[in-house]
């Protein structure tokens, strides 16, 4: 228990805030590409295969579907950027701590 508390990090509450927000941003990611593996189950399931000619009907049929799903994929907010903001959350942490031991 000593050991713990005396080595414990405090964080300021913006970082503490941060945080939350990325856990935020990233759950409803990980929703969104939930829903999308269930999406795909189902089709397979519709067609009783995970042959993507059997789903899609064809490669122009695949290849249509994938755009679609990229174009909203890139239409939810938060999926597109969500890397930056971790880059930037990193660098935020890595200055603070540079600032604790100057």
């Amino acid at each position: 228990m000593e050991y713990f508390h005396r080595n414990k990090i405090f964080l300021t509450e913006s970082l503490i805030q941060k945080i939350k927000d990325l856990e935020t941003n990233f759950n409803t990611i990980k929703l969104y590409f939930e829903h999308e593996l269930d999406l795909l189950k189902q089709a397979e399931d519709r067609v009783e295969s995970t042959n993507p000619n059997h789903i899609y009907g064809d490669d122009s049929g695949e290849v249509n579907a994938i755009r679609l799903r990229l174009e909203a994929l890139r239409m939810k907010e938060g999926i597109m950027n969500f890397e930056s903001e971790i880059r930037g959350f990193r660098k935020l942490v890595e200055d603070y701590f540079k600032e604790l031991t100057t």
